[in-house]
């Protein structure tokens, strides 16, 4: 791969690559067998939701190799996905139209700063946006709607979207009804401070409601969105100040699993008092962070590579927090998991021997190219070790906020300086 781009981390500050040296060429090997397989295919006959999952991987692909254009096949999966917009059955963010929003926005974003609007009509790509901004204030306007409050599948999904859409005033909209909906399932305690909770029957089947993914810890998240994006502060701390609370008192799993483990919240919970100045907050997630790190390989089973519950979701998550905090107990714990998933690669396995272990039917090896649970996943996190880019598709996982200056101008590859390259070895930087 040729010298990257560099877009700024969210605090303004350069992304540190932090792979070693010894990683880089394992690391150049995997992503090459990655892409070669997954440049071959024939995008017409791939999913919607695959399609959106590929344009991300492709357009940071773009940023990491400006010597091949990925941008045009991150824009041909967009294209295609906007033609299919009807297939959309769910409105989710995972796997559904939001998702294919953010996506869609994302990319757009990207291919206005690399290449400039000038050199393409995508006016028409706005429209589509426009149209599904509707269709979700559509349901949400809907009071016999019964959506459930989780990131997958309901409002911190959705409300991760349309902060992605902000400073348009159907955003904000969205937002206000996405707010209230929390405030409606939120239950009073007796000395009369709320605590906004998934609905009964749509909590995770696993009993763990603070986790990212199905419970309120993908909550904390988008409430502290909504501070920082000065929306409804008064309200949004005092549901926020409850559900942090509750998280605090129940909070017992420290599993390294992003979507139902201990290291999500705990990466969450960092993040949000990190930007609120919350020492005790900030307490309490460093000590659950500790706790999770303290597990051995054995010990998790973890044995596939996926960001949802594999070995580069537990080095993204770590890589993500070592950036914000500076400490580098996180970088050392996000280098043994990047070597830990580059020694779980099957290369005799399709898709660059980064298959998903599904637990159907007993357990079994499946190629699988998607975000959360395939080579799409591992190509994302392995160029955010390697390179300066920052992931900022990590959002779609909580980890990690649009900067509010983006509200009004989206321009987070130029304000970098383009100049700034990897010089060719993980850590390397040079002008």
């Amino acid at each position: 791969m040729s010298e990257p781009r560099v877009p700024p981390s969210i605090g303004g500050t350069r992304w540190e690559p932090i792979l070693p040296p010894e990683l880089f060429q394992p690391a150049i090997e995997a992503l090459e067998a990655i892409t070669q397989s997954v440049n071959s295919w024939y995008l017409k006959t791939q999913r919607p939701p695959q399609l959106c999952d590929l344009s991300i991987m492709f357009a940071y692909l773009h940023i990491g190799d400006k010597g091949t254009n990925w941008l045009a096949r991150a824009v041909e999966c967009v294209e295609l996905a906007i033609h299919r917009l009807p297939e959309f059955g769910k409105i989710s963010l995972h796997g559904g139209l939001a998702g294919f929003g953010w996506a869609f926005s994302h990319i757009r974003d990207i291919y206005k700063t690399c290449v400039g609007p000038a050199t393409r009509d995508i006016s028409l790509w706005e429209d589509s946006l426009t149209q599904i901004d509707a269709r979700i204030i559509s349901t949400l306007e809907q009071e016999s709607c019964n959506i459930s409050a989780n990131l997958l599948h309901g409002l911190v999904g959705l409300g991760v979207y349309f902060m992605e859409r902000l400073p348009r005033p159907d955003a904000y909209l969205a937002l206000e009804l996405i707010l209230g909906r929390f405030e409606a399932v939120s239950k009073t305690t007796g000395s009369g401070t709320t605590n906004p909770t998934p609905p009964l029957g749509q909590r995770l089947q696993t009993g763990n409601t603070t986790c990212i993914a199905s419970g309120t810890g993908g909550i904390v998240y988008l409430l502290d969105a909504f501070i920082n994006a000065k929306f409804e502060v008064e309200r949004s701390e005092r549901l926020l100040e409850a559900t942090v609370n509750g998280i605090l008192k129940s909070q017992n799993d420290s599993s390294l699993r992003w979507c139902s483990g201990g290291l999500g919240v705990g990466a969450v919970l960092h993040q949000t008092a990190t930007r609120l100045n919350r020492t005790d907050w900030s307490r309490c997630s460093g000590l659950l962070l500790d706790h999770c790190a303290k597990h051995s390989f054995e010990a998790t089973k973890i044995i596939d590579t996926s960001l949802c519950h594999g070995a580069f979701g537990v080095a993204h998550i770590f890589n993500r927090v070592y950036q914000q905090s500076l400490q580098l107990q996180h970088r050392e714990n996000a280098t043994l998991w990047y070597t830990r998933g580059l020694q779980l690669r099957r290369p005799q396995l399709q898709l660059g021997g980064f298959p998903s272990w599904n637990t159907l039917y007993g357990g079994a090896w499946t190629p699988d190219s998607s975000l959360r649970w395939g080579a799409v996943g591992a190509t994302l996190a392995l160029l955010s070790a390697m390179y300066p880019i920052e992931p900022q598709w990590d959002r779609l996982m909580l980890l990690s906020h649009l900067p509010m200056s983006r509200a009004t101008s989206n321009v987070w590859i130029k304000e970098s300086g383009v100049s700034a390259v990897c010089g060719g070895r993980g850590g390397e930087t040079r002008a």
